[in-house]
């Protein structure tokens, strides 16, 4: 009776976590999931697209002992792109300067020295994120490119950045032109299997969801799979916790800083008054020394 109840409080791993999204959607044999993604993402006919390969395929285990690891989908398509695809579950506080780096490597990492400009294919980077990404609208997809507002002129399509914001899908009405779209990023948000499975049973036209379900299933009835899963979600937290604590223990440098030196310009203005240095000392919390020499 305990096992059973232990079993019904269990973690369960989403696809938000960044080893089962891979293990979703960076394998071969799943090839099927980007087909029906990417072209909603990029608004283009799926035979535009024509023929994906993954160059980074997903092997079980290989990323979870790497901290350098990130744990992207990198693909080329028999139509000249290179898409890179990521899923950034919680906020990063350099998140656009990131995101134009990895663009801008993967458009100049094609070019070898002699080649010619021409030999350049046209990147695309995705990133899912599970937080408000854009916090400048509250559109849940938003695309990226050179682009000249007060001219209204397009310089290049060669390298585009979409950012796919999983908070902001609960006030989107679904149409015909973002239904299947939505179907998978709320898929990709579930907290669990059970709404994960709902969610598939109510999308019977996009039935390679069943089977994304299915794997999620297996994943985290595999205790292997699953220390894998937790070991990635345990080391990006630390990474996480370690960037924002770094920009919060430098708010507080910072405010310390600021206080120390108003304290400062007080006691000098006290002592230009004639305050005794004991009495300044006393309110501003420096040392007389410090204001003697002031």
């Amino acid at each position: 009776m305990n096992d059973s109840k232990d079993t019904e409080k269990r973690k369960e791993y989403p696809i938000t976590n960044d080893y089962i999204f891979k293990a979703v959607f960076g394998k071969p044999e799943n090839i099927e999931f980007l087909r029906d993604l990417l072209p909603e993402i990029l608004g283009i006919p799926e035979d535009e697209l024509g023929e994906i390969e993954i160059l980074n395929p997903f092997i079980p285990g290989e990323y979870v002992d790497d901290k350098s690891a990130v744990l992207d989908i990198k693909l080329t398509t028999t139509t000249g792109k290179i898409i890179d695809v990521e899923l950034q579950a919680k906020d990063h506080p350099a998140v656009r300067e990131r995101m134009l780096y990895y663009a801008a490597r993967l458009y100049t990492g094609q070019f070898n020295k002699g080649d010619e400009y021409s030999v350049f294919k046209r990147v695309v980077s995705i990133v899912i994120a599970g937080y408000h990404i854009i916090p400048e609208t509250d559109q849940f997809h938003t695309s990226f490119m050179l682009y000249d507002r007060g001219n209204d002129l397009l310089f290049t399509d060669a390298m585009q950045i979409h950012a796919l914001d999983l908070t902001l899908l609960d006030g989107v009405l679904l149409s015909s032109g973002n239904s299947k779209l939505i179907s998978w990023l709320r898929l990709i948000r579930a907290k669990g299997i059970s709404e994960m499975t709902e969610i598939a049973r109510n999308n019977p036209e996009i039935p390679a969801m069943e089977k994304a379900v299915n794997i999620v299933r297996k994943i985290n009835q595999d205790e292997i799979e699953r220390m894998r899963a937790e070991a990635v979600e345990k080391r990006e937290f630390d990474e996480w916790w370690n960037l924002h604590f770094v920009k919060v223990e430098g708010i507080a440098e910072g405010l310390e800083r600021g206080l120390e030196q108003a304290n400062i310009e007080a006691a000098r203005r006290m002592k230009a008054k004639g305050y005794p240095a004991a009495d300044i000392a006393d309110i501003t919390g420096l040392s007389e020394r410090i204001i003697n020499n002031l």
